[in-house]
């Protein structure tokens, strides 16, 4: 693959969390939960609502 895997390539998520919160996660912001859909989870933890991707 040219670029990557499309985890490889995710900049941000927006999310909603069990006790209702919606939660960005990126490199700076809430780093942890960003990491982890990073290394290919199945986001049980959390309701995925958007993805930010780098296009190429």
């Amino acid at each position: 693959m040219r670029w990557g895997f499309a985890c490889d390539n995710l900049l941000e998520i927006t999310m909603v969390t069990a006790d209702g919160l919606i939660v960005v996660a990126n490199e700076t912001e809430n780093s942890d939960l960003y990491w982890a859909h990073r290394g290919g989870t199945e986001g049980f933890f959390c309701i995925v609502t958007s993805l930010k991707f780098k296009l190429y």
